[in-house]
This record gives C-alpha cells, sequence and structure tokens, in this order.
C-alpha cells in the first residue's frame, strides 16, 4: 500500500512539474511564434514588437507560472533586451506620476488600518443602519463607500476592514457557512462583494487598475481628474448601492448592540485616529479642488502621506514594509510602459 501511494505521489509531483514547465514556457513559445511575423500593415517593426511583448506577458499574468509583478517585470526586461526600447523608455512606467498615486494611496490607507480608524467607522455605521438585515446591509456597503477614496487595494478594504465586520455579525446570529449561512450571512456576503466593486468605479483611487484609464484617456487627449471622475461616476455609483442591498429579513437589534459594545471597548477618537480622519478629510478637499490651485492628484497624496509621517501616524518601516504597494509598482509600472 505504502509503495503504490509513493508511486502515486512522485507520479503526481512528476505532471505537477511538467505542467509548470509548461506554463513557464508558453509566454515565451507564444512570443518567439509571433515576434518573426511580419507586422500588419500600416503598424511598424517597432510597434509590432512592442505587440508581441505585451501579448506574451499578458499570458504569462493569465496563467501565472510566476507571480503577476515577475512575470512584468520579465517583460519590462524584454523590451530592453531585443532593443524594443531604450532602458529608459522600457523604466519610464515607474517615474510616471499615475504609478506612485496608486502607491501613495496604498501607504495612505494603511494608515486607517493601523489607527483602527476604518474599523470605527464600519462600527458607527453598523450602529447606525443596523436595525434591520436590509439596512445592516447598507451600512457595510457605505462603509466601503467611505474608505474607498483613500484604499485602492480591493482586498485591504473589504477584506482587512469590511468582512471582518461582516463576519462577526453572521456569527453573532449563529449565521454559517453550511447549513445556517441563509439565515443571513450569505446576503451580507454577497453585499460585501458586490459593494465593492461598484465603490471601486466610483473614484480614481479606489482601485489600482482605474488610473490605467486615466493614462489611456490622457494618451488620446482627454483629462480625467480626480474630481472629475468623481463627479461623473458618483450619481450612477449611489443609484447601484441604494438598489444592490435589496432583500429584507426579520428585525435584528443585536447588531446594534455589538457595534455600540465594541465602540465602547475602542474608547473615544485616538490621536492618531482624528490626525488620519483630519488628514483624509484634507485629501478629499485637495484632490476635488486641487487642480483649481495647481496641485495634481499624485503632489496632494505625496502631501497626505508625509502629513502622517511627519505626524508619526505612520513610521518608515510601514512604507517600507507595505509589500502589496511595492509589488503592486512593479507590475503597474510595467503596463504603464
Amino acid at each position: 500500500m505504502n509503495e503504490q501511494t509513493g508511486s502515486f505521489t512522485n507520479e503526481r509531483t512528476v505532471f505537477t512539474a511538467g505542467k509548470n514547465v509548461v506554463y513557464f514556457l508558453a509566454p515565451f513559445l507564444l512570443g518567439g511564434a509571433l515576434w518573426f511575423i511580419a507586422p500588419p500593415v500600416g503598424l511598424d517593426m517597432q510597434g509590432w514588437r512592442m505587440l508581441v511583448i505585451f501579448i506574451s506577458t499578458l499570458l504569462g499574468v493569465m496563467i501565472m507560472p510566476l507571480p503577476m509583478s515577475a512575470v512584468t517585470l520579465i517583460g519590462v526586461v524584454a523590451l530592453g533586451i531585443t532593443g524594443t526600447l531604450p532602458v529608459k523608455d522600457a523604466l519610464a512606467g515607474y517615474s510616471d506620476p499615475v504609478t506612485w498615486l496608486v502607491v501613495l494611496a496604498f501607504f495612505i490607507s494603511h494608515g486607517f488600518i493601523k489607527t483602527g480608524l476604518g474599523i470605527r467607522v464600519a462600527y458607527y455605521f453598523m450602529r447606525l443602519f443596523g436595525k434591520r438585515t436590509l439596512t445592516l446591509g447598507y451600512g457595510l456597503a457605505f462603509t466601503d463607500l467611505m474608505l474607498a477614496p483613500a484604499m485602492p487595494s480591493t482586498t485591504a478594504r473589504a477584506g482587512a476592514v469590511v468582512h471582518p465586520i461582516m463576519k462577526s455579525i453572521a456569527q453573532v446570529y449563529d449565521s454559517l457557512p453550511g447549513k445556517t449561512a441563509h439565515r443571513m450571512g450569505s446576503f451580507l456576503t454577497m453585499v460585501v462583494f458586490h459593494g465593492n466593486v461598484i465603490t471601486s468605479a466610483m473614484f480614481i483611487t479606489a482601485m489600482a487598475g482605474n488610473p490605467l484609464i486615466v493614462k489611456l484617456a490622457a494618451s488620446h487627449g482627454i483629462e480625467i481628474t480626480w474630481g472629475s471622475w468623481t463627479l461623473a461616476a458618483l450619481f450612477p455609483g449611489l443609484v447601484c448601492l441604494l438598489l444592490m442591498p435589496s432583500i429584507l429579513y426579520k428585525l435584528m437589534p443585536q447588531a446594534v448592540s455589538m457595534a455600540n459594545n465594541e465602540l465602547i471597548k475602542m474608547g473615544p477618537l485616538k490621536a492618531s485616529e482624528r490626525v488620519m480622519a483630519y488628514t483624509f478629510v484634507g485629501l478629499l478637499v485637495l484632490w476635488i479642488f486641487g487642480q483649481s490651485l495647481g496641485l495634481n492628484s499624485t503632489l496632494v497624496a505625496m502631501l497626505g502621506v508625509c502629513a502622517l509621517l511627519v505626524s508619526g501616524v505612520l513610521r518608515w518601516d510601514d512604507i517600507t514594509g507595505n509589500k502589496g504597494a511595492w509589488d503592486t509598482m512593479i507590475w503597474f509600472g510595467a503596463f504603464i510602459t
């Protein structure tokens, strides 16, 4: 029996290794096959090779033989090695203000998590909206909405702030995965998921991919500012958030009690939370009106991060240790290029 089990394990290991090799080679094989094809009419050789490297990199991102940042870094190296772009131009995406806007927003979002202000905002909404299951769903959705302008990581926003609160509420009502999820847990989970998707489209800084749209529009002569994006997306976004949590369950006042108890445990606003709140409000004001003052969105975000560093809300270790921010910079800068 042990021999059979060992044989099966070895075969599975060999199969997995072979599969990984295929995944690793696939982008190179695709690029090699396309590389020597004559470019279509109207496209010069440099443009064609840019497209080939981009498509090959995109395939690597989809099948993931390596982490996404590693794949995109290889794509940037390919631009330089093949002479498709000079090294300076291949690295241009990493100096782009849009790339830094995303990275800086990650640092600002860390302030919400570190100070506990994000959790406090969530509990305030739970206390305000927690009378019924439906309004509880609205509370979760609007918590996400409040945090979205300064949290470009959907994982950080939903996973680190909103979802843990939702899970705690579901546990209070013994609504857990399995037989009891239908009581309210499934409903609240779907509200958190769809609410996160909606709010991600409402602000440039709500999702890492949004600045790519801004960059693409700019390449066609269309300028999109933080304020103009928000103004255009606010109404349809709010309509979606108001319509999305449409299922009403029975009255459940215990959610309000739980939020009150958690807020009591947290005590009054700490100094770090106040600084974080003031900084966040200041960022929103400058993002909206900064253009008239000659301040672009990236410079405003830099100002916000500096304020958090000077005030002690963030330490330099928080900046250097934010793996999500630097990981995003690697793949985002590559796609900007």
